[in-house]
């Protein structure tokens, strides 16, 4: 019986190590195969490296130092979007019998992207005394007469630049203070 006894143990022992030597290369394949379908995964999700030009990827040479001031100058010189350069003086006189003003100025700076129209309210009463027509981006108006001269004196207004887009449509409008003296 003991002879068996053992024969049963040698023989459960050589079961067990069957049994584990099948699983070991299990456990090494499951490993891999999830490492690797994550690396894919992250493949797919984030793509291929961006392509965009970044400034440590400029090179400039004497070929191309001229067009790269040139767009740098450019760049530097546009006003950033949703930004507005006015170009305008802020103190007006205004002849009292014509509604004309001679040193009146309104420009739309060549800096800016969209074509404007203003508008002159007096603080005082919220009335609109002015309405220009539409000024081109680079275009100005000057020797201004207003729709309606306010009573001899000197007034508080606000200048409005109404932004338009292509349609004409207004898409924003940049304030400003400005003082009328009607003699």
């Amino acid at each position: 019986m003991a002879k068996k006894s053992v024969q049963q143990r040698i023989n459960a022992t050589n079961r067990t190590r069957k049994s584990s030597s099948k699983k070991k290369p299990v456990m090494v394949i499951v490993p891999i195969v999830v490492v690797s379908i994550l690396i894919l995964a992250t493949v797919i999700v984030l793509g291929k490296p961006d392509d965009t030009v970044t400034p440590n990827d400029i090179v400039i040479t004497e070929d191309n130092v001229g067009n790269f001031a040139e767009q740098q100058e450019e760049k530097n010189n546009n006003v950033a979007t949703g930004s507005y350069d006015v170009s305008m003086n802020y103190d007006w006189t205004i002849d009292a019998s014509t509604g004309i003003s001679k040193d009146a100025y309104v420009g739309n700076s060549k800096n800016n992207t969209s074509t404007v129209y203003t508008t002159v309210t007096l603080d005082s009463t919220g009335e609109t005394i002015y309405k220009s027509p539409y000024i081109a981006v680079g275009s100005h108006i000057e020797n201004i007469t207003l729709d309606k001269t306010p009573d001899k004196g000197v007034h508080a207004a606000t200048m409005t630049y109404h932004l338009v887009d292509g349609n004409f449509d207004e898409m924003s409008s940049v304030s400003v203070a400005i003082t009328l003296t009607v003699q």
